[in-house]
């Protein structure tokens, strides 16, 4: 009896800790998002007001995978404890700032932190091999950020009458909490420091179950700095350049050299780096009786240099993970979710300022439609997976509903359907909901736990890129109706040469995620409602344009496999009790994944 209480007790000491990291993600995104107007018209800096929240979630974005492998290397309590140490900096940096450029850096700096808050909220809770605890504690953290976004546009239009720079100065409290609840409760309770891949192939149990007693310079030497410039560079880089098109609806955006050179450099490195980790794998499991052809001295002395500077380091992504094609298809469905879902949460508000002439915070509040069903979808996903113990059947379900709700929403867009964009939002929130929350699961269970670190990150990853993709993409088409809209008008003779030209310079002040429509307001009543149709049918050719990205993730879901539960599987990997949360034994100072063999 006492034993199934500790366990309870540990359980919710996991969930009770990590509820405020997850809170802190939840609430920079959506307090800052409705001050973002106000903070840079405090600069002098409309220009730049974008970039508030651009600046966090690129950062996040480019920073998930190099957590997940820092999460491995040092193990989950001093990844998540810096990266709350690195939360606060940025969090301070940004509550003093006395410039544009000073907050933007702080912003920055949150979203590294970020990214590690992100990664191993997740990661800790995947460590639990059990599907019905994994399913159970994941149902609750999403109802938490459930609430964060319920919660977040009205804290943050509150603070903002107060002073702009309280809505940073929140975190610092929330952060120093966190910090201390993670210290008393799981300084000895988290998974630690996973066992080298060279280790495991070269050394015969138990040494390869245990990972050694590493210094700090031997585990940073074991993290992958290569692969982690090579890949941050590269999503710093797409992601710029997607945000910077996707900003303005000008056409010469995307012809802009900074776009194009962006987007060309970033896809360079792209390529360059699942090059990077082929190398890099080559050198840490060596084929078994390969024989190689002489090489030159200059050849053989550059590869001696590689072995030397690669020699354990473990890969940031290991290329074995997507010779699965459920790796392939949970990835894409994940990413048509993000779409969905930055869709939803961001690119509508423009809808509702220049459409429904809402302001910023009515604005954010019309979106929180979308977290009921965000929370139903999750929670509708977990009882299935409960009950068939296959988290792919609500994946497919999920999958379908998602090009159903973008076409549908689309039309009610078009018609300016207050009751249906509302419900449809809750439609859109429940796919997103159940696809989302059933993903990870999916990824995760198909592959041996020691991958579950970079399998989470890489599902937080691909929603977050599909998001930074979806919203460019929808920028792009609406631009382009907007202006095919307005050529036909001045074409039929409905409209002047100079009223055309007013109507876009209006607009090219505007982007997908302005709060403010105080420009077309200074236009004629009769060249606003120009404005009004033209948002109408550009917003529904927008979401239109991700049914087919939504088609193709629903019949990609048809070819996942069965999933096997720990206790089931038959791989001689691993059993149930592969990995534990539980004290460290006395005489170790670091905790460690255990692994028993059959």
């Amino acid at each position: 009896m006492s034993g199934a209480f500790d366990v309870l007790r540990r359980r919710w000491g996991v969930l009770i800790t990590l509820a405020l990291p997850l809170l802190l993600e939840t609430f920079d995104q959506t307090i800052t998002a409705t001050a973002q107007p106000h903070i840079a018209s405090s600069f002098g800096r409309l220009d730049l007001q974008t970039w508030i929240g651009t600046s966090f979630i690129l950062t996040v974005t480019a920073f998930l995978p190099l957590f997940a492998n820092i999460a491995d290397v040092f193990g989950r309590f001093w990844a998540l404890f810096w990266s709350l140490i690195i939360f606060l900096l940025g969090s301070c940096i940004c509550t003093g700032a006395q410039s544009m450029p000073v907050l933007l850096l702080g912003r920055g700096i949150s979203g590294v932190g970020g990214a590690g808050i992100t990664t191993l909220t997740r990661v800790i809770i995947a460590d639990v091999r059990s599907l019905d605890d994994n399913a159970t504690q994941s149902t609750i953290l999403v109802t938490l950020q459930g609430f964060g976004y319920i919660l977040g546009p009205l804290i943050g239009g509150g603070l903002t009458k107060i002073s702009w720079r309280s809505i940073f100065a929140l975190n610092i409290p929330i952060s120093i909490l966190s910090i201390f609840l993670l210290w008393a409760l799981l300084r000895h309770k988290l998974v630690g420091p996973r066992v080298p891949d060279h280790q495991r192939h070269n050394s015969s149990p138990p040494s390869a179950s245990q990972p050694p007693d590493l210094s700090l310079t031997q585990k940073l030497g074991r993290v992958d700095w290569l692969g982690a410039t090579i890949l941050i560079s590269a999503s710093i880089l797409v992601l710029f350049g997607l945000s910077t098109a996707s900003t303005s609806l000008s056409s010469s955006n995307w012809s802009s050299p900074s776009v194009v050179g962006s987007l060309v450099t970033g896809g360079v490195a792209t390529v360059a780096f699942p090059a990077c980790e082929w190398l890099l794998i080559t050198q840490i499991t060596p084929r078994e009786g390969s024989s190689r052809q002489p090489q030159p001295s200059a050849i053989r002395s550059l590869q001696n240099q590689w072995t030397k500077y690669t020699a354990g380091v473990e890969p940031m992504i290991p290329l074995v993970l997507f010779k699965k094609a459920d790796v392939w298809a949970s990835y894409f469905t994940g990413l048509t979710g993000g779409m969905m879902l930055f869709s939803c949460l961001y690119f509508l508000s423009t809808y509702f300022v220049i459409v429904r002439g809402y302001d910023a915070v009515k604005s954010a509040l019309q979106l929180l439609v979308v977290a009921p069903g965000l929370g139903l979808g999750s929670y509708v996903g977990i009882f299935m997976i409960k009950i068939w113990r296959q988290p792919r059947y609500p994946l497919i379900v999920g999958a379908a509903l998602m090009p159903l709700a973008a076409g549908l929403l689309g039309i009610a867009v078009r018609h300016d359907n207050h009751s249906a964009v509302d419900g449809l939002l809750v439609l859109a929130g429940f796919s997103i909901g159940i696809t989302l929350g059933s993903l990870s699961l999916q990824a995760q269970y198909s592959h041996p736990p020691r991958f579950a670190a970079v399998l989470v990150t890489l599902s937080l990853f691909f929603r977050n890129l599909g998001g930074t993709v979806g919203l460019a993409q929808l920028s792009a088409v609406l631009e382009t109706t907007i202006r095919s809209y307005i050529r036909n008008l001045v074409t039929s003779g409905q409209l002047t040469s100079d009223d055309a030209y007013a109507i876009y310079a209006s607009l090219n002040t505007l982007s997908t995620s302005s709060t403010s429509g105080s420009s077309v307001g200074t236009l004629q009543p009769a060249l606003q409602k120009v404005v009004v149709d033209a948002y109408r049918a550009g917003t529904r050719d927008a979401f239109l344009s991700l049914v087919p990205w939504c088609g193709v993730g629903f019949l990609l879901c048809w070819f996942l496999g069965d999933i096997q539960e720990p206790s089931t599987a038959s791989t001689g990997e691993v059993s149930t009790n592969d990995i534990r949360l539980e004290p460290i034994e006395a005489g170790n100072n670091t905790p460690h994944v255990e692994e028993h063999r059959a």
